[in-house]
């Protein structure tokens, strides 16, 4: 006869089994939500996507992601024509408008954006950064100032003198 060891009484084959076992839940677990989170937000209602619209005097028709983060980061002051760029954000609490536009058309997070924002105002470099607290009152002062541009979730009716820019990836 053997003597037991103090390895065979706290390590039996069932404690093994049972140690191994949950070492297995516990990885395909994080396997799983790693792969829930790494999958792109293919899944979204209609009202969920944003376009970029602008004053009709700003006379512009497509913008790709960088000059719009150019525009919306307070940077580029006027448009080709001359006029006077007037940037609109929209900062409800309760509507996700805002962050839906940072990170699809501008490709950056909304925290960045409220950053550059701050920044620029705060050092006297930039007032042409106008907030709204709802998409209508962003609406309507984009219809009424030349210049102007923001965005609105697509399919909201817009006035005549308020025109779509194509965002280009």
């Amino acid at each position: 006869m053997q003597p037991k060891r103090i390895f065979d009484t706290y390590l039996s084959d069932s404690w093994m089994s049972s140690i191994w076992c949950a070492l297995q839940l516990f990885l395909l677990s994080g396997v799983a939500v790693f792969a829930l989170l790494a999958l792109p937000n293919t899944v979204r209602a209609e009202n969920d996507s944003v376009v970029v619209i602008a004053n009709r005097a700003a006379a512009v028709s497509h913008l790709d992601a960088a000059e719009l983060r150019t525009i919306f980061s307070l940077r580029r002051k006027y448009w080709s024509n001359g006029v006077r760029i007037q940037a609109v954000i929209v900062t409800s609490s309760t509507d996700n408008i805002h962050a839906l536009f940072c990170r699809e058309d501008l490709e950056v997070f909304p925290y960045m954006l409220d950053r550059m924002w701050l920044r620029q105002i705060s050092s006297g470099e930039a007032s042409n950064g106008i907030t709204k607290s709802s998409e209508k009152e962003a609406i309507d002062f984009i219809a009424k100032t030349p210049g102007a541009i923001g965005y609105a979730r697509a399919g909201t009716p817009l006035p005549n003198n308020v025109t779509v820019v194509e965002a280009a990836p």
